[in-house]
Order: C-alpha cells, then structure tokens, then sequence
C-alpha cells in the first residue's frame, strides 16, 4: 500500500467522507438494503450506492477499490454508533443483564484467524448481527480496509480487556 494512501485513510477527510456517505444511505434505502444484502463482492459493485463511496474516496487519494467492497457492505449495516470504539470492545460487551460477551471467545478467535478479505464476509455479517449493527463506522471502514496483523491485535487486546472487565 502506497504511503499516499496509508495517509488518506488516516486523515479525517477520511472519517468526514465515510460518515457523509453513511448519513447519505439513511436516504436511500434501496442502496443500504443492496449493500446489507450483499454475499460477495459483485452485489456490492453493482450497486450505485456503493460507487459513490468509491468516488467519493477516490477524492481523497488513491484507494485499492479490491478492498472498498467489504467497507462498504459492513458499513451500511451499522445502525447505531459506538463513539470510537473498536469493534473488539463492542464484540466483548455483554447485553443488558447478562454476563456473557456478545460474541464467544470461539467466534471471535475465528473471526480473527481469517486471512483473506473475501472470506471476512458472512462471519462479519454474524458478529455485526450479534451486537444489534452497533459500531463506529469510521473504525470499522479503517480495519476492515486495513485488515491484517495489527489489526487483530489490537482487536484481541480490546476484546480480552473488555471481557475481563465484565468479569
């Protein structure tokens, strides 16, 4: 990945187009069901609502739209929003009364096992269905976009700081 891009994602027009896109799917309802819909990468770049991402990303600086697919499906299913919260917290967190995360240690161990983006789609689907499509956004775009070691570790340390807590 290109330093040009590693500084794209990281500045906050990143988080600013992201969460204008995201507001915009509130709109258009058929594009956000399309996108929450959507098992691999063809159904979401067939979808006009995700080329206005990509073009609104490609604004920014240049973006691997071979990893864009995914942000976006995972994006347009999040309903409500964490603050900035990594998902890893938000896997942790138990519900309302109870004592247990709201992903298992098992499911998240194989979440974090996988390698290749494209086999992170139905699994993210089940964990963003498990904690009720609650997430930042923003943090989520850049993991998923960023997917790899760092990001696994920091999850884990999130995931197990968070469950140990509740404990």
């Amino acid at each position: 990945m290109s330093k040009q891009t590693q500084e794209a994602l990281n500045h906050d027009g990143f988080g600013a187009t992201l969460l204008a896109w995201w507001d915009d799917l509130e709109h258009d309802t058929g594009g956000r069901a399309r996108l929450r819909r959507a098992r691999q990468v063809i159904d979401v770049v067939a979808c006009p609502a995700y080329h206005r991402l990509l073009w609104d990303m490609q604004g920014l600086g240049r973006i691997d739209s071979r990893r864009l697919p995914l942000v976006a499906m995972a994006v347009s299913r999040v309903r409500r929003l964490t603050g900035h919260q990594s998902l890893g917290k938000t896997m942790a967190r138990p519900r309302e009364g109870g004592g247990n995360p709201r992903v298992s240690g098992l499911r998240f161990r194989r979440l974090i096992q996988i390698d290749d983006r494209q086999e992170l789609w139905a699994p993210m689907r089940r964990v963003l269905a498990l904690v009720d499509d609650t997430a930042d956004p923003v943090s989520l775009a850049r993991d998923l976009y960023f997917w790899g070691p760092a990001v696994k570790i920091r999850w884990a340390e999130d995931y197990y700081s968070t469950a140990k807590k509740a404990e």
